[in-house]
């Protein structure tokens, strides 16, 4: 009985010292994870694991909080790395200014940044503007950006990712995830950002070293479908009291969205009028050619029209050739706008303008006593070139 009380407790034994054995292998075999860094399941995605496992945080109860002139709304997103999977809600806040106009957009995006589903998660609140163009990034203090083997962002990797971010015509949005990062194993001989994943050498300029996917992820967030769907609650939000803001604005692109917006709403506003007619006498050449446009498609009172334009002949170099142009090409007119833009000469400065402006006087009214009395006061003129252009017409 003693010897069977023997064998039963030595093989007792050898189980327990077995189970510990075994459990010593199995955590030796599965070294224990950095703090904050998340194991993605097999065969899940990033976004779905968000939606059904994390909570509210404070940082993003904080991109959430509205004013009293904000508005909170949802778009619908497809992350980047899942093309074909369908589109997930996320809320956007519409930022507004004391006046009720749109100022800014934010969202709070937590995403997964690694091929191999391991790593910490990126946290942000992206900025856009009232045109759903990128602003900036913000991150909760605590969460930084982290690159390979989890490092975080250094301040200038910070800076250099935010100008990344910013560049609309990067090549982060024509080339695919593979062209920038390299799936394990499958890196040939070159220099990498890890054992982990890779980063061809010609595609550097354009990413963070050992954060190419987080680059390129983030850009595509920034830049994608939301971009379309910020624009139109901006355009749910128009007044004619914004477009007139819009118009002068030292901004081409609100300037340009205004004009655009006019060429289809048309000018049902004094001030819209006289908000095109100062972007001719203010703005480069893009934006006269738009407000030009607007203001000749949208005008039954041509004498006026064409009155308030040549008076600005001369005024803008980025408007001035545009609207001699435009009276170039002008075939009926009633004689009064050629002797309004004889009368303009004096306001020009540039040669190349005064040069077409008599061409243009040649061809529609070189016979007209008053154009002709106002061009022979230069023949008086100390400019040798406007007095040779004025004996030149009156011959």
């Amino acid at each position: 009985m003693n010897a069977f009380l023997s064998i039963i407790s030595c093989a007792s034994l050898a189980f327990v010292i077995g189970c510990s054995t075994t459990s010593q292998e199995q955590t030796a075999s599965t070294p224990e994870l950095p703090e904050g860094v998340r194991v993605l399941p097999e065969g899940a995605k990033w976004q779905e694991v968000f939606d059904a496992s994390e909570g509210s945080t404070e940082w993003e109860a904080k991109t959430y909080e509205i004013g009293a002139e904000d508005v909170s709304f949802d778009v619908s997103l497809i992350d980047p790395i899942f093309p074909d999977m369908a589109g997930l809600p996320y809320s956007v806040v519409l930022q507004k200014d004391a006046r009720g106009y749109p100022l800014e957009y934010r969202m709070f995006l937590r995403t997964g940044v690694c091929l191999d589903g391991t790593c910490k998660l990126l946290e942000a609140t992206l900025f856009w503007d009232a045109l759903g163009r990128f602003v900036r990034f913000e991150y909760p203090q605590g969460a930084p950006f982290t690159k390979t083997e989890h490092d975080p962002f250094t301040d200038a990797e910070y800076e250099k990712l935010h100008d990344f971010m910013a560049d609309t015509r990067s090549i982060l949005g024509t080339h695919p995830l593979s062209f920038f990062v390299v799936e394990p194993g499958k890196a040939s001989d070159g220099d990498w950002d890890s054992e982990t994943s890779a980063t061809p050498p010609d595609a550097k300029a354009a990413v963070i070293e050992g954060a190419a996917y987080t680059t390129w992820v983030l850009w595509r967030w920034i830049h994608g479908d939301v971009v379309e769907q910020l624009l139109a609650k901006t355009n749910e939000n128009l007044s004619d009291d914004y477009l007139v803001e819009c118009l002068a604005s030292d901004d081409s692109a609100f300037v340009q969205f205004a004009l655009n917006h006019l060429q289809t709403q048309g000018l049902t506003d004094e001030r819209l009028y006289l908000g095109c007619l100062e972007v001719l006498e203010e703005r480069g050449q893009r934006d006269c050619i738009l407000a030009l446009d607007v203001l000749s498609t949208h005008n039954e009172d041509l004498t006026k029209l064409h009155a308030d334009l040549i008076e600005r002949i001369g005024v803008n170099g980025g408007s001035s050739r545009v609207l001699l142009n435009y009276f170039k090409k002008l075939n009926s007119a009633d004689v009064t706008v050629w002797r309004q833009l004889a009368g303009q000469l004096d306001r020009m400065s540039e040669y190349k303008d005064i040069d077409i402006t008599f061409g243009i006087l040649r061809l529609r009214t070189v016979q007209d006593p008053e154009v002709r009395a106002q061009i022979s006061r230069f023949l008086e003129s100390g400019d040798p070139f406007l007095k040779r252009r004025a004996e030149n017409f009156l011959q």
